[in-house]
């Protein structure tokens, strides 16, 4: 999309509310970020609700059930 970083909301709830911007099922993937920080990733705070990065393992990376 061509973005500097990936975007990562702080909260379900926001990522629920900017992932409905595109369609009316989003589906909500969740970071260990802890794990990826201690692995080297490498995390940025955008603003109150935004975090970003420049890269997540995908080993770090899971889907919240509906």
């Amino acid at each position: 999309m061509g973005r500097q970083y990936a975007h990562l909301s702080a909260d379900t709830q926001t990522a629920h509310e900017v992932g409905k911007r595109k369609g009316a099922r989003p589906v909500i993937l969740a970071i260990r970020a802890a794990d990826a920080f201690e692995s080297g990733a490498a995390f940025y705070e955008g603003n109150d609700s935004v975090w970003l990065a420049d890269y997540v393992p995908s080993a770090y990376i899971y889907a919240i059930p509906r």
